[in-house]
């Protein structure tokens, strides 16, 4: 299902299944012990994700509601990124301690199904480092405290959005883009009894 830009009785964005679409690609994870004190995984995902035949809806508000649709071919499938990294770096410098910097890199995306630069979520690539540390107890089974410090070199990035297009004289396009948090950090427990 996916919105086709048409609307109902009430304005709300229609969705429609989409008859010739595919995703092809394909994920690779590895893992490698370099020492007793350094892990290192990683794992890329990489696809192609296209509708055959597409046909987007807007609205023509110049001399009424007149709706024009145009036809698209073979395009990208909203919010579908053709490459995805992920890297871990996980060192143990003491027993019950690990320290893991993880990095994640997403490519381009788009916002909707018309494959249109001026509707796409840029790149990004984001840090984040992870402190675990556990704590044995006698009198409880195990207890894990863990400090997260995410996005750690303050990328300003988007990571979801939408879209919406319509004519008022000119054809006008507008995005809304949902950014993520700057540096930001999160301190929890876990407790198994």
């Amino acid at each position: 299902l996916v919105q086709t830009g048409d609307l109902n009785d009430v304005g709300s964005v229609l969705r429609d299944n989409v008859e010739s679409s595919y995703r092809l690609g394909f994920e690779l994870q590895m893992g490698y012990q370099i020492n007793k004190y350094l892990l290192w995984d990683w794992n890329i995902a990489l696809s192609h994700n296209k509708i055959k035949e597409f046909n987007e809806v807007i609205f023509d508000y110049t001399n009424g509601l007149d709706k024009v649709e145009t036809k698209y071919e073979n395009v990208d499938i909203a919010f579908s990124p053709s490459i995805v990294l992920k890297n871990n770096f996980v060192v143990t410098p003491m027993k019950n301690l690990a320290v893991t910097l993880e990095s994640q890199y997403v490519g381009k995306q788009y916002l909707d199904n018309t494959q249109s630069e001026a509707r796409k979520l840029k790149p990004y690539f984001v840090n984040n480092l992870r402190l675990n540390y556990t704590f044995d107890p006698k009198i409880i089974n195990k207890i894990d405290f863990t400090l997260m410090l995410n996005n750690v070199f303050n990328t300003l990035y988007s990571a979801n959005g939408y879209t919406y297009s319509y004519i008022y004289g000119d054809k006008i396009t507008e995005n809304f883009l949902y950014p993520q948090a700057g540096f930001n950090l999160l301190l929890g427990a876990s407790v198994k009894f």
